[in-house]
Formats: C-alpha cells, sequence, structure tokens
C-alpha cells in the first residue's frame, strides 16, 4: 500500500539557503516552460511534450544568463517540467483548470528529489538531500527505507517559515480483506453545518466551528497587515509587514492543525466501530458558489473528511459506500418510503409522515435513507436482478412504473445480505 510521511525539518542558515535556490528554479523553469507551451500553441498551433521541454531546459542550462540552474540537482527541474506535463493533460481532459503562473509572493514553494538521492537516518533522525548535506529531522514515526519502495520526497515551506519534508512510499503490505456488507454493521452519515455530522444511529456529532472561533483574531491581524508596507514589484516588503504575515499565517496553520486533528480522530474512530460506512455524494463544488454557506462549507471540511475515510477504509478493509448525489434522502420516510416534498425547506428539521404517522427528525432520518440508498446501490452492482434507487440519468426509480420491479424494496436487499 501506498503511504506517506512528513516530518518537520530544521535545516541550517546554509541550507535555507539552498532550498531557496532549489524553490526559485524550480519555480522559474515552471514558468519558463508554460510560457514556452502558451507561445508554441499560439504560433505553431504544436503542444510541446514533456521530453521537448526538458531538451529547452538543458539548452538554458548552458547559457551564462542562466547559469544558476546549474545549482539545482537537474531531476528536480524535470519533476517540475512534469508537473507542468500533467496539469496541462489535467486542462486538455476536464477543460478546466489551465495551468498558471508560479508567484513568488503567493506560491507554495516546495521541491521534488528522485527517491534515489535520498537518504534517511532514523537513528539520528536525519535525511540527506542533494547539494545540501544531512538535516535534522523531528523524531516521527519511522519506516524502513531497506524494506519500502520510495516513490518520490518532497521538501516544502510553508507560509510561517517552517521546513517539512514529506516522503511518500510502497510498504509492499496487502490491504486487509473487505468486510461483508451487512446492515446490522453499518451506518449512515448526514453531514451539515449546524451538526458536523448525524449518524444513522442517532448520534450526533457537533461542529467545532474552529475558523468560526478565529475570526476576531484573524480580521484584527489583516487590519494590522494593511497597514503595513508591502512593497512594490522593484520593492520588497518591510520588516513589519513580513512579522505579521508570519502572524497571520500562524493563525491559518492553528486553525489547520485542530480541524486536522478532529477529522483524523473522528474518521479512525468511525472506522474502528463499524465495518461498512455509507457517505452522501455531495457535489460540494457546486454547494461553495453559494455566498451564504461557502464559508461554513469550507470550515466544515466535508471533502476532506471523506477523503480520510476513503484511504483508512482501504486500510482496514472497511467498505466506503457511498450514495446516489440526487437520491431524496432528506424527503424520504425511512420506514415506509413516503416522499415529502415539504422538507426541501431547510428550516424543517422534524416531521411526521402521513402514511405510517412516525416522527422524523430530519438529520437522522437522512442519515438512515443514505445508508438504506448507498447499501441498495452496491448490490445492484453485484446483482443485476435488483434494480436501484436511481436511473443512470438520476431520475427516481420509484415514481418510474416501467422501469421498477415488482420486487425491488429493501426487504429483498436484506434478504440477499443474509445469503
Amino acid at each position: 500500500m501506498m503511504r506517506a510521511y512528513t516530518y518537520k525539518m530544521k535545516p541550517t542558515d546554509a541550507q535555507k539557503e539552498f532550498l531557496s535556490k532549489c524553490f526559485g528554479c524550480t519555480r522559474f523553469v515552471y514558468n519558463h516552460a508554460l510560457s514556452e507551451k502558451i507561445d508554441a500553441y499560439r504560433n505553431d498551433g504544436k503542444n510541446l511534450s514533456f521530453f521537448d521541454l526538458c531538451a529547452s531546459i538543458r539548452t538554458l542550462k548552458n547559457q551564462e544568463e542562466y547559469s544558476f540552474l546549474k545549482e539545482v540537482p537537474a531531476l528536480s527541474l524535470n519533476y517540475s517540467l512534469l508537473n507542468l506535463s500533467n496539469a496541462y493533460s489535467h486542462f486538455f481532459k476536464t477543460k478546466s483548470g489551465f495551468p498558471n503562473y508560479k508567484s513568488k509572493k503567493h506560491c507554495r514553494d516546495s521541491v521534488k528529489f528522485a527517491p534515489n538521492a535520498i537518504k534517511y537516518d532514523f537513528t539520528n533522525f536525519k535525511v540527506r538531500i542533494p547539494k545540501a548535506g544531512w538535516i535534522t529531522i523531528c523524531r516521527e514515526r519511522t519506516f524502513d527505507p531497506t524494506a519500502v519502495k520510495l516513490n518520490s520526497t518532497t521538501v516544502s515551506r510553508n507560509a510561517c517559515g517552517d521546513y517539512w519534508c514529506t516522503v511518500s512510499f510502497e510498504d509492499r503490505t496487502l490491504p486487509e480483506p473487505k468486510a461483508k456488507v451487512r446492515k446490522e454493521t453499518s451506518v449512515g452519515i448526514d453531514v451539515g453545518i449546524s451538526e458536523f455530522a448525524v449518524l444513522s444511529n442517532g448520534e450526533r456529532i457537533p461542529n467545532q466551528r474552529f475558523s468560526e472561533r478565529e475570526e476576531q483574531r484573524i480580521a484584527r491581524a489583516q487590519r494590522c497587515l494593511a497597514r503595513k508596507h508591502r512593497g512594490t514589484k522593484d520593492e520588497v516588503p518591510s520588516k513589519r509587514y513580513v512579522r505579521y504575515r508570519t502572524k497571520l499565517a500562524r493563525i491559518h496553520r492553528s486553525i489547520k492543525n485542530q480541524r486536522s486533528d478532529f477529522l483524523q480522530k473522528l474518521s479512525t474512530d468511525l472506522i474502528q466501530r463499524f465495518e461498512t460506512i455509507c457517505v452522501e455524494d455531495l457535489n460540494v463544488k457546486g454547494m461553495m458558489k453559494n455566498p451564504s454557506l461557502a464559508g461554513a462549507i469550507g470550515s466544515a471540511s466535508w471533502s476532506e473528511f471523506v477523503r480520510m475515510l476513503g484511504y483508512k477504509a482501504e486500510w482496514h478493509g472497511v467498505n466506503l459506500l457511498r450514495a446516489g448525489r440526487f437520491d431524496p434522502t432528506s424527503q424520504l420516510c425511512s420506514v415506509c418510503g413516503y416522499r415529502n416534498p415539504g422538507t426541501k425547506d431547510l428550516s424543517v428539521r422534524e416531521w411526521t409522515c402521513p402514511v405510517c404517522r412516525t416522527r422524523h427528525d430530519r438529520d437522522v432520518n437522512a442519515a438512515v435513507n443514505i445508508m438504506n440508498a448507498a447499501i441498495e446501490k452496491h448490490f445492484n452492482k453485484q446483482s443485476p436482478a435488483v434494480t436501484g434507487i436511481t436511473d443512470a440519468d438520476g431520475v427516481d426509480s420509484e415514481n418510474n412504473a416501467e422501469t421498477r420491479s415488482p420486487e425491488c424494496d429493501y426487504a429483498s436487499v436484506e434478504t440477499s445480505m443474509q445469503k
């Protein structure tokens, strides 16, 4: 399985200067190659390949004006070109996200090194970077460099001025076998804003609102930063500006660390307690376009939470199932299946089913429906005899008499699960 560990680095002043050169050279190479690709396509209609860009950079390094590129490992520059090629390929596949030039002021500084050029010494907790020597790292979890297959090592610097080393490797261990999908060991999760998550068993996980807690501190720091001289294109910013910019970055880093700690602990707890976890396939990118909810949705980090559940489920043999994006999970009665369109109003937190007279909590009922829909969708893929909740185009198949099978109910799914 692929794993990635991150270590905080403690470089010396000379090593910091070298790493700054690496950050600047990789950024320069990226921007220069992007300019060449744009000019080649605009003038000749050609798309320069990765190998064309490497040849161009080799020619550039032989010029005296750009001789500083020789101070950086050649493979690190090639990794920057590879990132550009991947960004171009992604743009032509998805028709979105055209690569942008990297700015010196608004860019995450990072440089990737070849795996065979990196050495790790976990006895003294040091890592050897090409042309920089041995750099001390903080004591964290370790791995055996001789027993794993190293993939890459990336050194980065955040806005606070901290240096980090991220190593990805394949530990050559197989993931645990997937558990059998059963309703008894499954849970549905309905994420929200007032409550971060509500489980189908009635458990509620409060929203910590880490960003909202620090709004006043952030606003005060931003006001102080706005009054400082930030410099121009030809002028460096003042020392006061740099100091307050770092202070603001540390506040954001604190928020990020608190949120990450909360999501890590919550996702690990759910993975250990349940064999099947069902979530809803939300269009978070589209929901972020709502100016009234964008801040709260971004602070909750639903996508990051589901991402953590995804890789931890692969490690521990847990099933992560997704309900359809267009399934009316908030409108259906989880007992009889009656559809109540009045629950589209978000202010409706509780409602009574007019058919079975069951009193529903909006979030708990939605979590149960998410679990039912995700499990049924899972068995639809395994057995063609069981039809799904929604058609391929997202139309509700419960109201489609032509495509619905007379045995399409959750009882048939439970029977197949017991088998």
